[in-house]
Order: structure tokens, then C-alpha cells, then sequence
């Protein structure tokens, strides 16, 4: 096994074959971090993960192809290891990372792939009604920047996620571990996005998957597009721009362009309901600032996008019908139990709700119910982020991203019936099979179980 290592910002100094204990021979380029992003040996092999992390500026990427090569452009700092060491790239022997800076060489142990145990380290398990079957918290995948959008394919036992920052879609089963289905999943194809570069959240977001149609929101191309699964799968990790999709909506009834639609489901009827919030307007330039709710994004709705943040009615026909604009960052969406009302979550910084519009042919939808921390108390609260996306179950609990978390909502008692501390930002929810409740968010994927 050769390992090639290409590292450095604006330099890198001689490299040297160095020989480990593992026997692996590695060539290393050492510097003070990779500013740059080389994705063409990501894109380029086939079947395998490709990794990316980053911390601050400096981008970790790594693409394990069949050729037996491992071509990587990273930076290895020792949280790494963690990362890596979850997602079965390779034997243990055969994957020696490189440090940088002051940082040694580390070997990564990659087995077991997966925790099978609690993630006992950030998750806290407040179960008050009885509605896990475990008090276990299975982190599946590591390494993700943001993971989201995730939709499960029950034929193929497989859990199709985004990761938003680095404008991938992933595909992930028990047996055959994560692989990378599409690249610039949000629908850059070299010209077709001004100021690219500049995005901090270049891919897709929300998706829905209705027998074999998958429905995504882009957020550089500010649209929404529906594609065949089969198609997707065809990609191999190519670009998504390189398959047949259909475009439902990229303006909003005013003629503008969207903000950067947001999250997503499908009607029995055949209509699309999205949000179209701000972040797909987020820039690298001001990540720095901490929250990611700054007041710049409220000015790029007004300049550059639909002028207001709304949630909107795709009509199976075609036409594109504006829900309501009553909420200031609207994000993710589900429909009640008996598919009678659209609940929305308004993600505003420290305040999270939940809101009920009942629906009808007539619009704008009327909001009949409203659920934040006064009516629910601080199970909402379980630390820093926003509420983000959710499902409702067949019982009508709204099982949803809080900040810190998950809680499990009875939005008629109200009250929150149990909750789930995982300790970072969590974006979305997904039910799959046996009572499996799949959880995206910063960094990882976790696994959790519910009675059914």
C-alpha cells in the first residue's frame, strides 16, 4: 500500500519518504494547513468514501479509490482520528495520516466502523412518557460537516443524507457502511452560480422521497428540482448537474428569485410545499462571527432574493403559490398526522417554535396553533442552535431538532414527552424501519429508537 500526501498553504517543504511500524510507505508534504480544495480525486474514483473536515480555514479531504491509492489533501489534527476511524476506509494497517504544524503522524484505527454503544460522551436521554424503546444513542457517521436532508429508501434499506457545506449526497446502509452518491449536489455547474466561491453552504438541504422520486432544495441555484432515484444512483459521485431532473420551481409568484429554498415534502395530492429561508445567502467571510443569524442575510433577501422568507405551494400542475410569509426564518416542515394541517418550524436565534397552518385550496394559510418555550418549557432548550427540521409520527408527535437536541412533542397536551441532548447543532429527523429514528446534524449521524 502507497499513501501520497500532498499538504501546505502557500508552501510545502521537501517531502520525504517516511516508512511506519504498519509498513505503509507514506510521501508527505508538511505545512501549516490546505486552504484549497481538491476535489478531483473525490470526484474522479468511484464506490468509495470521500471525507472532507474542516477546522476554521483548513480543509481535510481524502478519497480512497480502487487503484489501492489513497490521494489525500488534508490537514491531520488528532480529532481526526475519531472521525475517520468510523467510516471503514480502509484496514487499519493500510492508512497512515500525516501531521502538521507541531502535530506527529498518527495511525488510524478503523475498527469498529461504527459506536454500537450510547454515545454516552454528548447524549442525554430524558425519556418522560415512554416513547423510546432504548435509552441508546448510535453515532453511525462521523465526519460530515452538515449533515441534512434525509430520506429513507426502504426497498433498499438505505438512508440518503446532504451535507450542505460540502455539496454531497451520501447514501449509508448497515452492511455497506457510507458512500458518496452525487457532488455539487446543489446544482453548480461551473457557471450558473455567480460568487460561488464566496457560499458557505454550496449543496442541497431538504429532500423528499415519494416511491422512486426524489425531491431536493438547492441553495446555490435557489430552485427546486425533482429527479428519478435510479438517476441519482447513475451519478456514481458525478455531478448532480450531469443528470435528467426536472426544475419545479426557481421563481417565486413576484417574479423574483427564491432565497435559497430550504426544506421540503410532498402532498399525497402531488403538491410541493418548501421553505425558502436565508442561509442559503451564508457566507464564508462572516462565519466567523459565531451564530450564523446575522443581519446581512435579511439585506440579500431584499437585494438579491424573493424579498420576504415564505413557504410555498408547488401545485402538481405547476404553478407556484406563495403559503404564507408570516415567519421569519422559516425551515423545516411536516404534515400533521391526519394530513390535515402543515406545521412549520420558525428557526429565530433562541426562540424556537413550531407553528400550525390548516390546509386549504384558498391562500394565504391562516395559522391556527402555535408551540414555543412558553407553551412547552425548556425541554425546547437543550443548548446552543436553532430548531431545525422534524417529522410527525402516525400518534401526531412532532419529533424535531431543538437547539443542543431532539424533543419529542405532544403539540396537543402541549408538552414535551422526551429528549434527547446530544450536546451540538442537530438539523433534521427521519424515521426508517423497526422503530429506527435517524437524527443529521453538525458532524455526524446518530441512530436512536422509538416504540412502534
Amino acid at each position: 500500500m502507497q499513501i501520497e500526501l500532498q499538504g501546505g498553504c502557500e508552501r510545502v517543504a521537501l517531502s520525504l519518504p517516511i516508512s511506519y511500524p504498519s509498513g505503509t510507505e507514506t510521501f508527505g508534504g508538511f505545512g501549516n494547513g490546505v486552504r484549497k480544495i481538491l476535489r478531483q480525486a473525490a470526484d474522479q474514483l468511484s464506490n468509495k468514501l470521500s471525507h472532507a473536515q474542516h477546522l476554521d480555514e483548513t480543509v481535510n479531504e481524502l478519497a480512497c479509490g480502487d487503484s489501492g491509492k489513497l490521494c489525500t489533501v488534508l490537514s491531520a489534527l488528532p480529532f481526526l482520528t475519531e472521525s475517520l476511524r468510523r467510516l471503514r476506509l480502509l484496514p487499519a494497517r493500510d492508512l497512515v495520516v500525516m501531521g502538521c504544524g507541531n502535530s506527529k503522524g498518527y495511525e488510524i484505527d478503523l475498527d469498529p466502523p461504527i459506536a454500537t454503544k450510547p454515545h454516552a460522551a454528548t447524549a442525554e436521554v430524558a425519556d418522560h412518557a415512554g416513547v423510546l424503546a432504548s435509552a441508546e444513542v448510535e453515532l453511525l457517521v462521523s465526519g460530515i460537516r452538515w449533515s441534512e436532508g434525509p430520506v429513507w429508501e426502504a426497498s433498499e434499506k438505505a438512508l440518503y443524507f446532504v451535507d450542505t457545506v460540502d455539496a454531497r449526497i451520501y447514501r449509508w446502509t448497515e452492511a455497506e457502511g457510507t458512500t458518496i452518491v452525487a457532488t455539487e449536489a446543489g446544482g453548480y455547474d461551473g457557471s450558473n452560480v455567480p460568487d460561488f466561491e464566496q457560499l458557505f453552504e454550496p449543496g442541497a438541504n431538504g429532500m423528499a422521497l415519494v416511491g422512486d422520486e426524489l425531491t431536493i432544495c438547492q441553495h446555490p441555484t435557489r430552485r427546486v428540482i425533482r429527479m428519478k432515484l435510479a438517476e441519482l444512483k447513475k451519478l456514481n459521485g458525478g455531478k448532480i448537474c450531469e443528470a435528467a431532473f426536472e426544475v419545479l420551481a426557481h421563481t417565486a409568484p413576484n417574479g423574483k428569485p427564491f432565497n435559497a429554498p430550504n426544506d421540503v415534502v410532498v402532498a399525497p395530492s402531488g403538491d410541493v410545499y418548501f421553505t425558502d429561508s436565508v442561509y442559503g445567502f451564508l457566507l464564508k467571510q462572516f462565519m466567523h462571527l459565531g451564530h450564523p443569524d446575522q443581519p446581512y442575510l435579511d439585506q440579500a433577501v431584499q437585494e438579491r432574493g424573493a424579498g420576504c422568507t415564505g413557504v410555498y405551494r408547488c401545485r402538481a400542475g405547476g404553478a407556484v403559490e406563495l403559503v404564507t410569509s408570516l415567519l421569519e426564518r422559516p425551515n423545516g416542515l411536516a404534515f400533521s398526522a391526519d394530513g390535515g394541517a402543515l406545521w412549520v418550524a420558525n428557526s429565530v436565534k433562541d426562540t424556537p417554535s413550531w407553528h400550525a397552518f390548516p390546509l386549504r385550496e384558498a391562500l394565504p394559510l391562516e395559522r391556527s396553533a402555535v408551540l414555543g418555550e412558553k407553551e412547552l418549557g425548556a425541554g425546547v432548550q437543550l443548548g446552543p442552535g436553532l430548531s431545525d427540521g422534524f417529522k410527525v409520527d402516525e400518534l401526531g408527535r412532532i419529533w424535531s431538532s431543538v437547539p443542543g437536541g431532539i424533543a419529542v412533542i405532544d403539540p396537543v397536551a402541549p408538552k414535551v414527552l422526551a429528549s434527547v441532548k446530544l450536546g451540538t447543532n442537530i438539523s433534521n429527523v427521519r424515521f426508517g424501519d423497526g422503530g429506527d429514528v435517524f437524527v443529521t446534524g453538525k458532524g455526524h449521524v446518530w441512530r436512536l429508537k422509538r416504540k412502534v
